[in-house]
Formats: C-alpha cells, structure tokens, sequence
C-alpha cells in the first residue's frame, strides 16, 4: 500500500509526516535543505530511503544508476547533499552514507539563454505560481526537465523500493 503525503517537508511538517512509521519513503525533494534534513531525519531514525537526485538537465533515461549516496558521481545536487550531511548532520567524510540514490551518470546539460522575455528580464513561468516554500525568483539557474528522464528516475527509486521490500519473502528465482 502506498501512502503518498501531500505535505512540503520542513521542521515544522516532520512530526506530522511520520505519525506513522513508513516501510520506505522515496526522497523526490528538490530543494536541498528539506532534502538534507528529511535523508538525515530518515537515517537516524533507522527508516530505508532513497533518493532521487538531480535529474534535470538530462536527456539519457539509460544513463541512470543507483548506488549509495557516497558513491555517486558527476551530480551537482548529490555533490551538495553529501557536503551539507557531512558539515550539518555529522556523515562521515568517507565512506557510505547508509543511503541509496538514484543518479545519472550523464553531465547536465547548461540551460540556454532565454530568449521569450525580449529583453525585459526574468519570469518564472513554473505552473505551479506562487509557492511558500520553492520559488523560481530566488534561483541563480533553473535547469529545464525531461518528462521522460524524471520519470525514469521515478520508475528506478519504485523498483528499488519493490525489490528491498520484498527480497525477504520472494522466493529467489
């Protein structure tokens, strides 16, 4: 059964979100601090988690690996990640991280110029409008996303999350 919460992932939404104790949670966060705390939050409670890092920016679905979060390379986000578990929750600066992430091994792709302002500057043109919490204002570069790629990533952390639930009551092929 799954149990999606609609609820943006801060200090204050922590307690709320876990009332119940999950079998897994899948970490989609975008925003690097809630997603800092929620991996943190997740490890020391003992809660499996993986999560999805930096997808945007790429155009290769078959270029997706998973490993442990110390073990990913060229990703700008996971690279960001790992520096602040390490400077603001205590991970050790070698080794695994005891967290799995979904990342690709394709270098992303440099946003182009936009060219629909004719001049007049910057507008966020996000569907979702104005957001209390994530906002294209406060960003210094927006990377555009690929349906196909994110949702790759997505179909990649289900399969891991099947897979580790039910290694211990599959009979082995």
């Amino acid at each position: 059964e799954f149990v999606p919460v609609m609820k943006f992932f801060n200090q204050d939404s922590k307690d709320e979100i876990f009332e119940t104790y999950p079998d897994f949670v899948v970490d989609a966060i975008d925003s690097i601090t809630p997603k800092c705390m929620l991996l943190a939050f997740c490890h020391e409670k003992g809660i499996p988690v993986i999560s999805s890092t930096g997808s945007a920016g790429r155009l290769d679905p078959t270029r997706i690996q998973i490993a442990d979060l110390g073990e990913t390379e060229i990703d700008p986000l996971a690279k960001a990640v790992r520096r602040i578990l390490r400077q603001q929750y205590g991970f050790s600066d070698k080794g695994p991280f005891g967290i799995q992430a979904v990342y690709s091994m394709e270098p992303p792709t440099e946003p182009e110029e936009l060219r629909y302002d004719q001049g007049k500057g910057f507008k966020c043109v996000c569907p979702q409008g104005n957001n209390t919490f994530f906002n294209c204002d406060n960003r210094n570069v927006i990377m555009g996303s690929a349906g196909f790629v994110t949702s790759a990533f997505g179909m990649a952390c289900a399969s891991y999350v099947v897979k580790e639930i039910i290694k211990d009551v599959a009979p082995r092929i």
